[in-house]
C-alpha cells in the first residue's frame, strides 16, 4: 500500500492516473475503472485531497 508520505505528485494522462513517488517511481491506474474521474474535466481531476485513507475528490464524490 502506498502512503500519502510517499507521494510526490499526482498526474493524469488521457486515460490513466499516476502517482509519482518520492523514490522516482510512477504507479499508473486506469481511469476506465473510475468512470467519475474518466469523465471529469481537468479542474475536477486536480481538485483532490490526500489523506491517510487515500485520495478524495469531493466535487466528484470519488475515492482511490
Amino acid at each position: 500500500m502506498i502512503t500519502k508520505e510517499q507521494i510526490k505528485n499526482i498526474g493524469f494522462t488521457e486515460d490513466q492516473i499516476y502517482l509519482e513517488l518520492k523514490s522516482g517511481e510512477k504507479v499508473f491506474y486506469s481511469l476506465r475503472n473510475l468512470p467519475k474521474l474518466f469523465n471529469a474535466n481537468k479542474a475536477q481531476r486536480e481538485n483532490y485531497k490526500l489523506s491517510h485513507f487515500g485520495i478524495h475528490w469531493e466535487d466528484l464524490d470519488e475515492d482511490l
